[in-house]
């Protein structure tokens, strides 16, 4: 059994669709923090390919995060998530859980930057020495043997549009904005999701609130 995050976005979306080409039995876990928006997609990609979905309201958990200018107060809370994972996965029976992350996703904004410095090193292998050593912890504290995988973690963003086209992947169904319906078009994962679909040759039917913009 595979546990796969599906966020909504277009990233995990193209994650879920190697997984089930795999041909392994999988499972989706979608971590709800308070965008309908993003648990609508994640709703329907899990259903565009059969697979299970369980949400996991971390509504309380998120706002605890977050000060008065919606910046995050905890640094690496993705290895908390990850946590979180690792005992659902336990639960399901699942050997392995699927993310979409990516590299460039990591070190994007002023937390993630001083995390990394603190850790003495960048902030992609700063957080990944953290889920290294917790799976491990994880591992031999519970006797299981359940890892992560990480298929896209060094592809550009253009090319996992490019791998999710091959894949017949259903881009309309996902939502990448953090903050608005249809896609606000000015924060750093609309423009971020603009460019991949631009560089990648492929037409973006994406709708934005600001379509006069590049």
């Amino acid at each position: 059994m595979l546990l796969c995050h599906i966020s909504g976005g277009l990233d995990s979306a193209v994650a879920l669709a190697q997984t089930v080409k795999s041909g392994m039995p999988t499972m989706g876990v979608h971590f709800y923090l308070g965008t309908d928006e993003h648990i609508i997609a994640a709703s329907a990609i899990a259903d565009h390919y059969s697979v299970n979905l369980e949400t996991i309201d971390l509504t309380a958990f998120w706002d605890l995060l977050r000060d008065d200018k919606n910046k995050f107060r905890v640094h690496g809370y993705r290895s908390i998530i990850d946590q979180i994972s690792l005992a659902y996965a336990e639960k399901i029976g699942a050997t392995h859980i699927v993310s979409g992350e990516m590299d460039w996703e990591y070190g994007n904004g002023d937390l993630d930057k001083q995390f990394g410095k603190l850790m003495g090193k960048n902030t992609l292998e700063a957080y990944r020495e953290i889920m290294e050593k917790q799976t491990a912890l994880y591992n031999e504290m519970y006797k299981t043997d359940i890892w992560f995988a990480y298929p896209l973690i060094h592809l550009t963003k253009a090319s996992t549009v490019k791998l999710g086209q091959e894949l017949n992947v259903p881009f309309e169904l996902t939502h990448s904005c953090q903050y608005a319906d249809p896609h606000c078009g000015t924060c750093i994962f609309c423009k971020a999701r603009k460019w991949a679909f631009k560089e990648a040759g492929v037409v973006d039917k994406t709708e934005y609130a600001d379509v006069h913009s590049n």
